[in-house]
Formats: structure tokens, sequence, C-alpha cells
């Protein structure tokens, strides 16, 4: 067999089994999900009401199709790459507000969702 041969084999071989590992690392690689929580003193609808001001701050689109499960209280936001969520369902009784963002780049960091509390942390008008 000549050298040519079995390097051709090598290099087919190597992508055989390179490939699969190449396409997983990229989807475990996946999705990147980050939280911020602080304690607020407001009532439900005015934490959704101020969620959904942050939201729009931040050039986020509104879905209008949104369901809630399960007596949640939220407002959600949107675009081509990021997803956010204000869970206001414990501010009420503990004052506690959750923002969760997410998106498959490097558009969403640790200081995404910590700015969306500052929004609406700051916000006056709801």
């Amino acid at each position: 067999m000549s050298l040519s041969k079995i390097s051709s084999k090598i290099s087919l071989a190597f992508i055989a089994i390179a490939a699969p590992l190449i396409s997983a690392q990229s989807a475990l690689a996946g999705p990147r999900l980050y939280f911020a929580y602080d304690y607020m003193k407001m009532d439900a609808g005015q934490c959704v009401n101020r969620g959904y001001q942050a939201l729009r701050n931040q050039y986020l689109q509104i879905p209008a199709n949104v369901n809630s499960e399960g007596g949640a209280i939220f407002a959600i936001g949107e675009n081509q790459s990021v997803t956010a969520i204000v869970d206001c369902s414990e501010v009420a009784r503990s004052g506690r507000v959750t923002v969760m963002a997410t998106s498959r780049d490097s558009t969403v960091n640790l200081s995404y969702p910590k700015q969306i509390i500052r929004m609406m942390k700051n916000s006056r008008r709801y």
C-alpha cells in the first residue's frame, strides 16, 4: 500500500472521528442562561409593567401569544438573538424579582439581566 493511500485513509478516519466530536461540542455550548435577582417593593402588576418597560428599553419585542400556566406572573421579551423573562411571581410575597436572559451568541452575559433589574428599580412609571 502506498504512502498516499495510507495518508488518505488516516485523514478520512480522523474526519470520521473528529466531526461528531466537534458537532457535539457545538451542541453542548448551545445557548447560555444568565440570571439576576433583587428585592423591590411593588405589587405584581407594577413589577410586570416595569419589566415590560425595561425589556422594551433593551430593544426586545413583546410576543403576542404568551401563555401563563400555574399562575405565573412574568414579562417576556425577545428578538432574533435574545430572550429575556422577568419573573414577578414572588414580588408580592417576598419582594424578589428574578430576571433570566439567554442567547445563542455573546449578546447576553451576566450584566444583561443585572441591567434589566437596574432599569426596573430606577423606573418611576408603571
